[in-house]
């Protein structure tokens, strides 16, 4: 777990983490796109879908936060729970809303973020006692190390896929 970054720091990260799963994305085609299998039964759309959720999470709770105010947190025993739910949710949204939809919340994140101070990232910040958790850690899960994660696991599933074809 991340201690100590700047804001300037975690901005450049997230901006250069999203444009290399943005890369991985444009390789895809638009079938494999939505074909089951990824992460388990999942698709890179049913991915997409994920990691907007959870962005749009942690923009809740930085901005609830922000404004003084202790926001709500999801259960860790409940993650399986929570994801499962997403995915059902989503199941019948078209691609190109996906697609939409996390990429305006990406714009998002960096128009919240950029609200903030070095002073908010730090690990005894005001945002530590009203998240329950420190700010830069709740940030780096669901931006760049969720990038990370996710577009490891398309890269393997593609290069499988890619592979098995030749």
């Amino acid at each position: 777990m991340i201690d100590r970054m700047d804001k300037t720091t975690l901005l450049r990260l997230i901006q250069e983490e999203y444009g290399r799963f943005n890369a991985l994305l444009a390789e895809l085609s638009e079938e494999e796109m939505i074909a089951p299998g990824v992460e388990d039964d999942w698709s890179v759309k049913d991915i997409l879908v994920h990691l907007t959720n959870w962005q749009t999470y942690m923009i809740t709770r930085v901005r609830t936060a922000l404004r003084g105010e202790r926001p709500e947190r999801r259960p860790d025993a409940d993650m399986d729970r929570i994801n499962t739910a997403i995915y059902a949710s989503h199941r019948e949204q078209p691609l190109h809303e996906v697609r939409l939809a996390f990429h305006h919340s990406y714009q998002v994140v960096i128009e919240t973020l950029e609200t903030l101070n070095d002073e908010d990232l730090a690990p005894g910040s005001r945002f530590r006692e009203l998240m329950g958790e420190p700010a830069l850690g709740h940030i780096a899960g669901n931006t760049f190390e969720h990038y990370r994660e996710h577009g490891a696991n398309i890269r393997a599933w593609l290069d499988k896929r890619r592979d098995t074809q030749i």
